[in-house]
């Protein structure tokens, strides 16, 4: 799952800084793992799931989301459906952690139900 989240979250994780460390790259897997789950539990339907999204993210922050960052979790739901329609496993968990000069990911998952 580690690297299936790394591919579809790759133009997610373009929008961090190039100097990110690993809780940016961590707050980044989650949200694009939450748009993943949402996707998944909404079985496909994109409006439900960006929703669903907006509305935790918007409660947690206690503030309105920027455009940009709406934008951005729409285009993840497209891609999820676009190129991983197929695959629909729930991530439970994301650790990103420092490997020397790299960040590593692990992604845990369990099946949908």
């Amino acid at each position: 799952m580690s690297d299936t989240l790394l591919d579809y979250a790759q133009p997610f994780i373009d929008r961090v800084p190039h100097d990110h460390g690993p809780e940016e790259l961590r707050k980044a897997l989650l949200i694009a793992s939450g748009v993943w789950n949402a996707v998944v539990a909404e079985r496909g339907d994109i409006d439900r799931a960006v929703a669903f999204v907006a509305r935790i993210l918007t409660e947690e922050s206690q503030k309105p989301l920027p455009r940009e960052l709406l934008v951005a979790i729409g285009a993840l739901a497209v891609r999820k459906l676009a190129q991983f329609c197929y695959d629909d496993r729930i991530v439970v968990g994301v650790k990103v952690y420092r490997a020397g000069d790299e960040l590593r990911v692990l992604a845990a998952w369990r099946p949908a139900r």
